[in-house]
C-alpha cells in the first residue's frame, strides 16, 4: 500500500510540474535575453510584459504570442510563429526575420496578427490551408522580402481589412 500511495504523490507531482511550464512570460519591470541562442518552444504561449532581447538568436514553435502594452521585444534574430501574434507594445524587428506557419494550431484554422509592426523579412507559410488573418488597425512594414507560400490543393489565404473599408480583402 505504501507503494501505492508514492505513485500516487510522484503523479499528481508531475501533472503539477508539467501545469506549471504552460508558457514563457516575462513579467512587467523584469528583463530577459535568449543570449544569441537558440531555444524551441514547443509550441507554448509567449507574453512579454516586461524587456526581452533575441540578441541574434532564434525562437523556435511559438504558440499564442503577446508583447503587452509597456513590453519590448528586441526581435534582432528569428522567432517561428505557430498561433496568433498580437503586438501592443514595442518590438524592434527592422533586423529580424519572422515566419508565420500555423505549426500550433490546428490544420486550416485562422491565425490573427495583429498591432503595429515593422520586420526586415516576413513569410507566411501552410501546408494544411491556414488563413492569416490581419484584422483593422494592424500595420506591418516589410523593408526585406515578403514570402506567401502554400501547397497545391492547400492555399494559403491572407485576409486583410482596410481602415475605410468595412468588407474583407482576401489573397490567395
Amino acid at each position: 500500500m505504501p507503494h501505492l500511495r508514492f505513485l500516487a504523490s510522484a503523479s499528481i507531482a508531475l501533472g503539477l510540474a508539467s501545469a506549471a511550464h504552460a508558457q514563457m512570460e516575462i513579467p512587467a519591470g523584469s528583463e530577459g535575453s535568449l543570449g544569441g541562442g537558440s531555444q524551441d518552444l514547443g509550441c507554448e504561449a509567449v507574453t512579454i510584459a516586461g524587456s526581452y532581447a533575441l540578441d541574434g538568436g532564434t525562437l523556435q514553435n511559438a504558440g499564442a504570442f503577446l508583447i503587452e502594452t509597456g513590453g519590448v521585444l528586441d526581435a534582432q534574430g528569428s522567432i517561428q510563429l505557430g498561433s496568433d501574434f498580437r503586438n501592443q507594445g514595442s518590438l524592434n524587428a527592422a533586423a529580424s526575420t519572422m515566419v508565420f506557419d500555423g505549426s500550433c494550431a490546428a490544420p486550416g484554422a485562422s491565425l490573427t496578427v495583429s498591432g503595429v509592426t515593422t520586420v526586415a523579412n516576413l513569410t507566411f507559410s501552410s501546408s494544411s490551408g491556414q488563413s492569416f488573418v490581419l484584422p483593422n488597425g494592424a500595420n506591418i512594414v516589410v523593408t526585406g522580402n515578403l514570402v506567401l507560400q502554400g501547397q497545391p490543393g492547400q492555399p494559403l489565404q491572407l485576409a486583410l481589412r482596410m481602415q475605410h473599408d468595412p468588407h474583407w480583402h482576401s489573397f490567395w
